[in-house]
């Protein structure tokens, strides 16, 4: 969908998955957390629980929101920007979550977009609270979504319990 969005290929890479205890954020925290970063949150509920998290630098955010409005440059990124962005991220979780309801007959519903500027530490501490109040383990997909003409990079977080991640494993067979 992105690449569809942009108009122009889009790689994607895993980077890691990871399980970690739902409250040790120091494993999921990249080297670039003193950079005020940009992020698009949201759940998927129903047959299957999974929250995902789009992030990226502030300054890429500008970027980005420039290339989606078709202005050269982003001084600072306007109201307009960020609904932008927060409406790429909900058709990134869109697509998504249809991918894995096409392939696990799982449905799944999605929230509504939320969009936060912060640091990452900050970003990340409320879908981990979220999960942590019914797992003490998540399983972590770290992402990397890039645009190969505009060189965007839009970082990815996967989160959902082991117990849901035993469910899509379990719909694939």
């Amino acid at each position: 969908s992105l690449s569809m969005i942009l108009n122009e290929p889009v790689s994607h890479r895993i980077r890691k998955v990871v399980e970690v205890n739902s409250l040790d954020l120091d494993a999921v925290i990249p080297v670039f957390d003193i950079l005020p970063m940009c992020s698009v949150y949201l759940r998927g509920v129903g047959d299957v629980h999974v929250t995902m998290l789009f992030f990226l630098p502030s300054s890429m955010a500008r970027k980005f929101a420039a290339k989606l409005l078709g202005v050269e440059k982003m001084n600072k990124l306007s109201s307009l920007g960020r609904s932008s962005i927060s409406e790429v991220g909900n058709m990134m979780a869109g697509s998504f979550l249809n991918a894995l309801s096409d392939n696990t007959g799982f449905r799944v519903e999605m929230s509504t977009p939320g969009f936060a500027a912060d640091t990452f530490k900050a970003l990340i501490q409320t879908p981990t609270a979220e999960l942590a109040t019914t797992t003490d383990r998540v399983i972590i997909t770290e992402a990397e979504l890039h645009s190969s003409e505009s060189d965007i990079i839009i970082d990815t977080l996967i989160l959902l319990s082991p117990s849901e991640a035993k469910k899509i494993l379990d719909a694939q067979r």
